[in-house]
């Protein structure tokens, strides 16, 4: 330490100021990063969000399942996985009143009839229940078109509304109206 202490004394006074300030500024920058590493900094949140989408559906099951209710499913979940979380069939459903590869859609209910029961309701054929021959006991509705109606229906999840019906090719006005009354959900 004392031979660093007499050359430090043996350099002109210039070059002193020199190495004074070179290791005070290698202190305050050995300083400043210690500082900054051992100082957790707030995070700032990001302008760019990665956004946030559904990640589940909600299902009510009624009807021939062990357990009716509300059921919380993945988006793309089918009829057969709300049927599953509802505890399955009961020994009086009626499995083929329910496609069960058909995919679901959020806030729908989910009917499982029972073998005593028809996909008719009040006399009104059920137009997210009823077969294709069911179907074409309507008035101006063929083969084809009940087909169409079937596709769909798989297709969108269920209609929502009676008037949804209307979204289907070959189903005008005039043929709505036809039938409208003799339809339910």
């Amino acid at each position: 330490m004392d031979q660093i202490f007499n050359w430090f004394r043996q350099q002109s006074l210039a070059k002193r100021w020199q190495i004074f300030l070179v290791a005070l500024l290698a202190f305050l920058v050995v300083g400043y990063s210690l500082s900054t590493n051992t100082t957790a900094q707030p995070q700032q949140p990001s302008v760019f969000e990665p956004l946030q989408f559904e990640t589940a559906i909600y299902v009510h099951v009624v009807g021939e399942v062990v357990r009716p209710g509300l059921y919380e499913l993945p988006i793309g979940a089918k009829a057969a996985d709300a049927i599953t979380a509802a505890g399955g069939l009961t020994k009086d459903a009626q499995p083929e009143s329910v496609n069960l590869a058909r995919t679901l859609t959020d806030g729908e209910q989910l009917v499982v009839l029972s073998t005593s029961e028809q996909a008719v309701g009040n006399g009104k054929i059920s137009v997210n229940q009823a077969s294709a021959a069911e179907l074409d006991e309507l008035p101006g509705i063929g083969p084809a078109l009940s087909e169409r109606i079937i596709a769909h229906r798989d297709q969108v999840g269920g209609f929502r509304s009676i008037e949804e019906l209307t979204e289907v090719s070959g189903i005008g006005p005039k043929l709505f109206a036809k039938i409208r009354d003799q339809l339910t959900l």
